[in-house]
């Protein structure tokens, strides 16, 4: 009988143990090393995002604008495709990257996350975007990449991001953008 009764407290013990708290994305584990570039821009680019979220440590993992922005403009300096990252103010063109969704599993072994972000490019003191592209990416982590399931949230999180920036700027690297608004 005694054995049964300390069911229910041996299971909460482990949930606890392997649950854990939800921890935010963070900006190096979604920056792009490198990529095969097709133009290289020598302009000077801004980094705005919208659409974020910061992450509640009692749900799921989330990401939020500033680490967002940050692994952008990170990847940005990263693979040269700008000739460097500045401040609104000083820059030749502004990138915005607004997250239109994030579909994040609820639990499970497989995490498999998908992410859309609506990118464009404008040339400073314009309204209009030279370039404009909702881009979609979706990865997915195993109990192999982390045993805890709000890790693999995290990482598979973490990589659907970092999937979706790589093929951003892949694909911005592509266009031929119109000269930016003379200062």
């Amino acid at each position: 009988m005694k054995t049964t009764s300390l069911l229910p407290l041996v299971l909460s013990a482990m949930l606890l143990a392997f649950a854990g708290c939800a921890s935010p994305t963070q900006p190096a584990a979604m920056k792009v090393e490198s990529i095969e570039l097709t133009n290289k821009f020598d302009k000077t680019v801004a980094v705005r995002t919208n659409g974020g979220q910061p992450t509640d440590p009692k749900w799921t993992s989330k990401v939020s604008d500033e680490d967002l922005a940050q692994a952008i403009s990170d990847s940005l300096k990263a693979t040269g495709l700008f000739r460097g990252v500045v401040s609104v103010d000083q820059s030749d063109y502004i990138l915005n990257a607004t997250i239109v969704s994030i579909d994040q599993p609820v639990m499970g072994f497989t995490m498999s996350v998908g992410i859309e972000i609506i990118w464009s490019i404008t040339p400073r003191g314009q309204t209009k975007p030279v370039w404009e592209k909702s881009v979609s990416s979706r990865e997915q982590k195993t109990t192999g990449d982390a045993f805890a399931g709000v890790k693999r949230l995290q990482l598979a999180t973490e990589a659907a991001t970092k999937a979706n920036i790589q093929k951003a700027l892949t694909e911005l690297s592509k266009q031929q953008l119109t000269p930016a608004a003379s200062q």
